[in-house]
């Protein structure tokens, strides 16, 4: 899969971007199209030329930090309604206890769970992911990445992609940058953030839920 996005969305695993939106109405989600001699060319004949481009490579970096102070929520997500409280707290009491069928119980919950394009639970779960493998020192982590298994049929095409991508560690430029600044690695925490939140209508705030998750975990972890 290739998706064709706006500069502004940066990088991003099996990502072009582009410098003008103007393709919307152009190119449609699920149009087959070919690469040759770096040229992409769609089934109407719509050409991005990709032969000067630079392959993209994720900025994945183990975090050894005490403890995270956690980033409040942002105002602009404080009247969001997210995953019902009791899906996220049995998801994280297995990954926290390594217990597997906890683990393989509360994925398969989360897996298509919401609408949209990606689902909320889709998004949930790319977020966790994505700030796993910034943790893998963690056993609880390491554990948890080798033994997740996403029922990719239980959402569509392209959000079961964007759950594989994490899985397999192609995280995204602003996913990455926003872990990264809240573990005082990189500048502009505020801004990362803001950018992630800019994702889709609820997708960014999903994925951030994700996040924050995964640093509350990681942060019981270091307490035991």
């Amino acid at each position: 899969m290739v998706s064709v996005v706006d500069r502004k969305y940066l990088n991003g695993p099996s990502r072009v971007l582009v410098s003008s939106p103007g393709f919307m109405g152009i190119v449609n989600s699920g149009d087959a199209a070919e690469l040759r001699g770096g040229i992409i060319r769609f089934e109407n004949n719509f050409e991005i030329d990709v032969s000067s481009a630079v392959v993209w490579s994720p900025n994945v970096q183990k975090i050894g930090v005490g403890k995270f102070a956690i980033p409040p929520v942002p105002a602009r997500m404080k009247d969001y309604v997210f995953i019902k409280p009791e899906y996220v707290d049995r998801f994280k009491k297995g990954v926290y206890s390594c217990n597997l069928s906890l683990i393989e119980t509360s994925v398969d919950s989360l897996a298509g769970l919401g609408f949209g394009l990606t689902p909320s639970g889709d998004d949930f779960l790319a977020g966790f992911i994505s700030a796993a493998h910034f943790f893998a020192d963690c056993r609880q982590f390491d554990f948890f990445l080798k033994n997740v298994k996403i029922n990719t049929g239980a959402t569509n095409l392209i959000s079961a992609q964007y759950i594989k991508y994490a899985v397999d560690g192609r995280i995204s430029e602003i996913v990455s940058n926003v872990i990264l600044s809240a573990a005082g690695r990189k500048n502009g925490l505020d801004i990362w953030i803001e950018k992630l939140l800019d994702i889709g209508a609820l997708s960014g705030s999903d994925t951030f839920y994700g996040i924050l998750t995964a640093m509350e975990v990681f942060n019981a972890c270091k307490s035991c």
